[in-house]
Parts: C-alpha cells; structure tokens; sequence
C-alpha cells in the first residue's frame, strides 16, 4: 500500500491538535469496506516516509471518525515482513489481532481511541523512528450497514534531542469479566507488585460502553494508599490519557490497583444491548474490557530492570517481561538467567522457536544448565 509523507496542503496548523507536523504519512488511497455484521479488524501497512533516523516527541493518529473506528493501535516494523503479509492479503492490508512483525516504541504506547488528545512525550523521552520504517495501524470497525471510507493518516513531530530515559510500560488488565444482565455494580481489578523505584507518568485506561468508574490506586509500603486516578463518569466516546502534572515516585514495594465499576442495566442509557443480556471479555464492541496502561520512567541501569522482568514473569505477565527481558539480554548477553528467563516468556506466549533460541544461548555459556537443557526437550516434544 502506497503512502507518503511531508507537508499536507489539505491539513491546516489549526486542525493538528499540537501545529503543524514535520511530517505526515498516509495511506494513498482511502480504503472503502462493505457494510459488516461483526466488528472487523485490519492492520494497514504504509511507509513512515521516513528515509533516516529520527526521534520523535509526538504523533496524531487520524484512522477516521469516532463511531467507523473503535479503535486504533499504531506499530513500526524496520522489517519487510509486515508489508509481505498486506501483499499475500487480496484486501487493504492484512487481518487478525497480530500486527506481524511490528513493535511498539520502546516503553510507549502509540493508540487512538474517540476523544483521545494527542500529547508530547517529555523532552528526555522521545522514541527512535528508524529510517525506512513501515507503519502497522491496526483499526478496530465496528459492525455496519453502510459503507466505510477511511483515509488513515499519522501526523509526526520530530526531536532534535536524543532520549536520556526509557520508559516502561505496565499493563493492567482483566480478562475474566462475565457481567450478568441488570448487575449495577459488577467489579473488576488487577494488581501489581513492583519490586523496584518507578516514576509514574500516566494512566491511560479503556472499557467499553457499560464502564461506569475507574479507579487506580496505589499501596505504599508503609501500608499507606494514594489514589492515583479516578474517573467518575467513564465515557467511551471520550477516552483519554491521563498524565501527572509532575511525575510520582513509586517506591519499590509499593502494590498498584486498577478498580472497574460496570453497569449492564437497563437503566445505563449507553447500554448497547435492549435487553440486557451477559456481557462478557472480548474484542466486539458490544463485549467488554479492562485495561490500564501505566506510563513510567524504567529504571536506568541493567540489573534494576531485569527486577522489573522477572517481577512481571512470577507475576504471569511475560508478555510484558519481554521487552525489559530482550533490553537485558543486549546489555549484558553473558547473563545466563536472563537468557533463561527470556526462553520461559517467550515459550509462554507461544513464541516457541524463539525461546529455543534462547535457551540455546544459555546452553553456549553454561552448558551444564540443565534447566536449559530439558526446556529444549520439552520444546521438541510438544
């Protein structure tokens, strides 16, 4: 899929919510969906535009008008690999919940939901945009009965600073939500016990149509609970990231809480279903989620984010133990846990050949581990 990328004529200073931006890419040519009866997901390739290395400060998704998208999640793949998935799709771009090789910017969270404003990241954490990039937007359709015309496009500000801090990125979430019809008061949380000093930035919560509050808090070690945030009326069609006016320091030990309030009554006008009926987790936009991404400064040397990892591995979230893990392996590739630890997370989300790969590594720097060496066989025999 063509796109392009620079100034736009059609776009004034005053429709981009933070100027101008250096540069725009975008799909050529606007993508036109039949109406559909399920909500539909399609994960758009284009090229950043972008020949050299850039830092970037800030991006402004535009995928289309809030009611055509649910949702939008924007990825970078320095590969090919993402565009050959769009070229062996006969429809724009490819489908499924997997954005190919695509990866998110080291600790940021790049997504559009309806009412999102766009923000600048701090002056010390702008991302690296690789040259010749793609993009990977994946947005969410809803079912329809007319026809759809989008015309994605991402606006990009650029930094002339390199960053001084990684961000971490935690997710809470839950996956388990089975609200009955008429329940006014149906409660949903996620916990996280975080082993090392975190700089909280943001919050940047979603549910769909039957969140009624959100609620994150935060226990200290001393016992003591700070509410981090809270908000009152939940309304989908006005998402938001929520962002500390000066960060707040977590210190190590302290246990973060997420609290979702659902009202799958009849009396909740939002509601989409008349009569109510069960509402469980899922991608529809008539299902429903919790989820909460944090936003904070990563500890900045080596050994404090392996603590960070393996916090989230014990805690069942390797997913999210990854990325920290692969940092950890690059700065020190001698440290044969963390090889280990990698293999187990990636094993753990079905990575399989990847973690072979890296209890293999494990095996070169001690080849006695036997724990190595029985995840291989285990592998081998699943």
């Amino acid at each position: 899929m063509a796109a392009c990328a620079g100034d736009d004529s059609d776009m004034t200073d005053t429709a981009w919510t933070l100027g101008q931006p250096d540069a725009i890419a975008r799909v050529a040519d606007p993508l036109t969906i039949p109406p559909h009866d399920k909500d539909l997901f399609r994960n758009l390739v284009f090229s950043t535009g972008i020949g050299d290395d850039r830092f970037i400060r800030a991006v402004d998704i535009r995928p289309g008008e809030p009611g055509v998208v649910h949702h939008a999640v924007l990825q970078i793949d320095p590969t090919t690999d993402s565009r050959q998935l769009d070229e062996a799709d006969p429809e724009p771009g490819f489908g499924g919940m997997a954005l190919g090789a695509s990866e998110p910017p080291e600790g940021h969270f790049l997504g559009w939901t309806p009412g999102k404003i766009p923000l600048e990241s701090p002056a010390s954490s702008a991302w690296l945009l690789p040259g010749g990039s793609d993009f990977v937007l994946q947005v969410h359709l809803p079912a329809t009965d007319t026809t759809v015309r989008l015309a994605p496009m991402v606006g990009l500000y650029f930094s002339d600073s390199a960053p001084t801090d990684i961000l971490s990125r935690i997710l809470l979430a839950n996956e388990t939500l089975n609200i009955p019809p008429g329940a006014t008061d149906y409660v949903a949380t996620d916990a996280m016990d975080i082993p090392v000093p975190l700089e909280v930035l943001a919050a940047y919560p979603h549910a769909h149509f039957l969140g009624r509050t959100i609620e994150v808090t935060a226990q200290l070690p001393d016992e003591s609970v700070i509410q981090l945030l809270h908000v009152a009326n939940w309304d989908f069609g006005a998402q938001m990231e929520y962002r500390f006016d000066d960060p707040f320091l977590l210190p190590a030990g302290s246990r973060v809480t997420m609290r979702y309030l659902y009202d799958n009554s009849a009396d909740n006008p939002l509601n989409p279903n008349d009569p109510p009926r069960r509402v469980r987790f899922g991608l529809q936009s008539t299902d429903e989620m919790a989820s909460r991404h944090t936003l904070s400064y990563a500890p900045r040397n080596w050994a404090a984010r392996y603590d960070l990892a393996t916090a989230m591995l014990h805690q069942g979230r390797p997913m999210e133990a990854i990325p920290y893990l692969r940092l950890t392996v690059q700065d020190r590739p001698d440290q044969a846990e963390a090889w280990g630890n990698l293999g187990v997370a990636l094993a753990q989300t079905g990575q399989l050949a990847e973690a072979v790969s890296a209890w293999q590594r494990v095996i070169a720097i001690d080849d006695g581990d036997i724990q190595a060496h029985g995840n291989i066989g285990n592998a081998f025999m699943a």
